[in-house]
């Protein structure tokens, strides 16, 4: 099967063993290091730019170029290589994009990505919190409809407006408007910002003429740049362009990394283990990940078969994670 075919291909036959088994992550995804042991020596970033803090408390987003992040240097093109192939091997056998988590290399991205955040927010009690996801957008795919991270408002700010959830959301590809790309709502155009409202009220009630479609903010990204964005900041991916019959411009996939970072009285660590979330085992690794494939089931659908085998091993393993990321598993399988 072509890529960009519309013809669903039938899930890989998984084992619960498979997924336990590292041996099984290296078959896939050769080019990547799983298993426990030594974590990589993390990455080093560039320090943040001290507009960093109001521009995301009153806009709800900010975007940074890679060499904001990375210097002059620029980002690690072989990890990210890596990383990319990876996600493509996934894709390609139809087994779940989550699982480039249980790897090494994912791990140190998502610290670079966290740390990043961290030390913009420069404040105490901030910490990533497991809940990330993995993006590989087809030309075939569909977007992403318009939501909020998290739409509770209790603790989501305060009072100065720095907010207590961020998304970070790093590109492995570039993404543009037509492979692709986030576009933003800025707190300063929407009006149910500090308010707690359901999604048909909230869209409703940010569009409200037709000159209120040009407060729509659009963001691409060139590979390792780095855009933020708060919970209550109101965000969307676009449908990527279809190929044009007989043209030979072809948009490769979109592929991007997103974590949350939290403060520990918004939302807590998923996993149980103090400092599990960034350096965890790989049994850990393995359990986090297939716990975000079921919980965001519903926007990336999984095979009965893949969903029955990451259910019987959660079920087993409901005492690795915080009791309150623990109940909503329980909800969940």
């Amino acid at each position: 099967m072509t890529r960009g075919s519309t013809r669903r291909k039938r899930a890989y036959k998984l084992s619960c063993e498979d997924i336990l088994s590292p041996g099984f992550y290296k078959k896939i995804m050769p080019m990547l290091t799983f298993g426990d042991g030594e974590h990589m020596k993390d990455l080093r970033h560039r320090e943040p730019p001290k507009g960093w803090k109001p521009t995301i408390s009153e806009q709800g987003v900010i975007d940074l170029e890679p060499v904001d992040v990375w210097g002059t240097h620029g980002y690690p093109k072989e990890l990210f290589t890596k990383l990319s192939r990876a996600l493509h091997s996934l894709k390609d056998k139809n087994i779940p994009i989550w699982l480039v988590a249980c790897s090494k290399e994912a791990q140190l991205l998502m610290r670079l990505m966290g740390g990043y955040v961290k030390a913009a927010i420069n404040k105490p009690g901030y910490e990533n919190t497991g809940d990330y996801a993995m993006f590989h957008i087809n030309t075939d795919a569909k977007g992403w409809i318009a939501h909020r991270d998290r739409d509770e408002l209790e603790n989501a700010l305060e009072p100065d407006g720095l907010p207590n959830y961020i998304t970070a959301w790093m590109p492995i590809t570039d993404a543009t408007p037509k492979s692709s790309c986030l576009y933003f709502i800025p707190r300063m155009y929407d009006s149910t910002y500090d308010n707690r409202n359901g999604a048909d009220e909230y869209m409703n009630k940010i569009f409200t003429t037709n000159e209120s479609y040009q407060n729509i903010l659009s963001v691409p990204m060139t590979t390792g740049g780095l855009l933020s964005f708060t919970s209550r900041t109101v965000h969307w991916g676009s449908k990527p362009l279809p190929p044009i019959k007989g043209s030979k411009v072809k948009y490769a996939p979109r592929q991007a990394f997103s974590i949350a970072v939290a403060n520990r009285k918004f939302e807590k660590g998923a996993l149980a283990r103090e400092g599990a979330v960034e350096f965890p085992t790989f049994l850990e690794s393995v359990l986090l990940a297939i716990s975000q494939a079921l919980r965001y089931n519903h926007q990336s659908p999984l095979s009965k078969e893949h969903q029955n085998c990451f259910k019987k091993i959660l079920k087993n393993n409901l005492d690795a994670f915080e009791t309150e990321y623990s109940k909503m598993i329980k909800g969940l399988i």
